[in-house]
């Protein structure tokens, strides 16, 4: 479950990058909860290295 939330976290962040000013609190939270992911789950962290430099 870590890993298809932190993919999904990962895509909503990808496609939102390029976003309007009054959206950044909004995208600090989305960083905030992907980095707790990639601290509690070793298989998330593996899915990000690997999966992104795809």
């Amino acid at each position: 479950m870590s890993v298809t939330a932190l993919q999904l976290g990962v895509r909503f962040l990808f496609n939102t990058f390029r976003c309007k000013k009054k959206t950044k609190p909004l995208l600090d939270e989305w960083v905030e909860l992907n980095d707790e992911i990639l601290d509690k789950s070793k298989e998330a962290c593996n899915w990000l290295v690997h999966g992104v430099s795809q």
